[in-house]
Parts: structure tokens; C-alpha cells; sequence
């Protein structure tokens, strides 16, 4: 992985380098590598989401189609020797919501089942989420939500307009109908006790309801969280900064933001961190309050790894995109 940095702050970089013995056909090898998150206080925005990459180099089993100058799903799409985490890392400054995407993959229309597992991937786990008393709080966009409703619910309780709750490692969604690159949000809160020096995940996986194959996953690894359960963050308002999908992406995004009040001057500009000529401003102008759903075209840029800087009024928020 190459180097990235920005003001000043480490995006990425290999983290190391082990050598793998023989493994014989069926069996299995762990290798455990140290990695250290950054401190989520060093980013503007996306503070808690990182990704992680291993890939495996061998003579004897080489890349099947590795390509220079794409993006990285691309290349791991086509190459069972890479293999992608993303990873969500909270610490004790937790108290609200995060995000995540569900998009759809396949081509027209399908099938998805949604599932929460707490019990790691030959992972070193002592006490589960769950086994914790771990409580789950999501609230989805409203047009996701009518999906859901027409789902099968296993272990998963709706409890208000768009909100959810989950109490179970036999929670599931089955069968939510989405179509080719349709993307939703999901929200999530978490009441779940950790002591001092203790982490517990969270896996969220999406798989295709027909073909049973893995389409995507998120990993949240939570830390020191706040103790108890959802009386006091069930209050809190859900403040959304500016999300932007489909990224990675090719000639268009989609930006959703919120505007707190009318006539606000709004500014949207797009940078490559390695190419200070790549660079274009897609908005400038006041907008009225609310929550906005805007499209943009990107097509003249070329590939690589850019920020996305939305300005409204004083504040600033940032995000990574990667062009393809």
C-alpha cells in the first residue's frame, strides 16, 4: 500500500511483513501482525474508518489479474491472493451514531440478507458483544426501511419509525430487495459494557440472499464505550455529516449533507492529494436548510485518491474519495 499523507496526518502505509510456512491443502495458518490504529482526533471526518489489506506473494501462486492504475476493489475482485477489512475503531468519546453503506451489487435486481456476528473470524474473543448484554440500536433511511419491512426479521425488533433494535447473535434480515448500485444508510448506536484495556467487535455482514455468497462487511471494534444502556443515547439527535457514494467511483457521486438553517453559503470543492492541478469546485452558493441529496459529475478527473472538502458556513468537513 502506498504512502498517503494529508496535513500532515498518515492515511496509509504498510504496517509489515511475515513470512508464511507451507500450509497443506485444507489446512489452516494464523498470522498475527500488531497494527495500532491512528487516533481518530487526528481526522476531520470518516474519524473512525479504516481499511485494511493483506496480500499474499508467492511464485507459485501469483497474482491471476492484478492491474497498475485502478482502484483497489478492482484488484481484489480478481485476485484471491488480496483480501479487504474495513475496520470502525470507537474509543471512550463515543456517544453518538455511526454510519455505514448497503449497496447494491449485483447487476438489476436482487436479494440481500443482513447479519450481526459478534463472534469473530478465528479471532481471540473472551466475552462476545452479546454475551455482554450488547445492545444494537439502528436507525435506516426511510426508503430502506419499507424494504426491510417487507423482509424476514429474525431477532430484530422495530421499535419506532426507521429504528431497530438488536439483542441477538441470531439476528438477521433476510431477503431486502435492492437494486444495482442503489445505496442506503444505516446508523448504529451501541450500549455495551468494556472495561479498561478491553476491545469487542462487531461484524455487520452483507450477503446475497440466492447465491448465499459475501458481498460486503463492516468490522466495528469498540473501546472503553460508555457504560449502560440506551437511556441516554436514545435522545441524542442523529447529526449526519457530508456522505459521499459511490466511492469508490467512476463518473458521478452522490453527496448527502444536512443544512442547519436558511440562506447558508455552501462550498464543495474536490482535491487530489498527489496532483495540486487535479482539482475542481462542483458547488459554490447558499442553500436553505435541510437535508440535501445532490449528484455531481467527476468523469474529467483523472484516477487516483482525492478529498472532498464541504464547506458550510464555517464548517469544514472532509472525506476521501478514490476516482477509478
Amino acid at each position: 500500500m502506498d504512502q498517503l499523507c494529508f496535513i500532515g496526518v498518515l492515511n496509509g502505509d504498510k504496517i509489515n511483513t511475515v513470512s508464511i510456512p507451507p500450509i497443506a491443502p485444507g489446512g489452516t495458518y494464523t498470522v498475527e501482525i500488531p497494527w495500532y490504529p491512528p487516533n481518530p482526533g487526528d481526522f476531520v471526518n470518516d474519524i473512525h474508518h479504516f481499511c485494511l489489506l493483506a496480500r499474499i506473494e508467492s511464485p507459485a501462486d501469483p497474482m491471476f489479474s492484478e492491474l497498475s492504475g485502478v482502484g483497489v476493489s478492482g484488484n481484489v475482485k480478481k485476485n484471491n491472493n488480496i483480501v479487504w477489512k474495513n475496520v470502525q475503531v470507537y474509543n471512550n468519546d463515543f456517544d453518538g451514531f455511526t454510519s455505514l453503506y448497503i449497496r447494491g451489487t449485483e447487476r438489476g435486481w436482487s436479494k440481500i440478507d443482513l447479519s450481526f456476528w459478534d463472534r469473530g473470524f478465528q479471532d481471540k474473543i473472551e466475552k462476545p458483544f452479546f454475551d455482554r448484554g450488547g445492545e444494537i440500536k439502528v436507525k435506516v433511511d426511510p426508503e430502506f426501511f419499507e424494504r426491510i419491512k417487507e423482509a424476514e426479521l429474525q431477532e430484530v425488533k422495530i421499535v419506532d419509525e426507521n429504528m431497530l433494535y438488536i439483542a441477538s447473535p441470531k439476528a438477521r434480515i433476510s431477503g431486502i430487495p435492492i437494486y444495482s448500485r442503489e445505496t442506503f444508510s444505516m446508523h448504529f448506536a451501541f450500549g455495551v459494557d468494556v472495561g479498561e484495556g478491553e476491545e469487542v467487535i462487531l461484524d455487520v455482514l452483507q450477503q446475497n440472499t440466492e447465491k448465499r455468497t459475501l458481498e460486503g462487511g463492516e468490522r466495528f471494534v469498540i473501546t472503553n464505550t460508555r457504560k449502560g444502556r440506551f437511556d441516554e443515547v436514545s435522545k441524542l439527535d442523529v447529526k449526519k455529516d457530508n456522505l459521499v457514494y459511490p466511492n469508490p467511483a467512476d463518473d458521478e457521486i452522490y453527496l448527502k449533507y444536512e443544512v442547519l438553517s436558511d440562506d447558508s453559503e455552501v462550498e464543495i470543492s474536490i482535491y487530489n492529494i498527489l496532483d495540486a492541478q487535479q482539482s475542481m469546485k462542483l458547488f459554490s452558493g447558499k442553500v436553505h436548510r435541510g437535508e440535501r441529496f445532490e449528484k455531481y459529475d467527476v468523469h474529467k478527473l483523472k484516477k487516483g485518491v482525492y478529498i472532498l472538502q464541504l464547506k458550510v458556513g464555517d464548517k469544514v468537513t472532509t472525506e476521501r474519495v478514490v476516482i477509478e
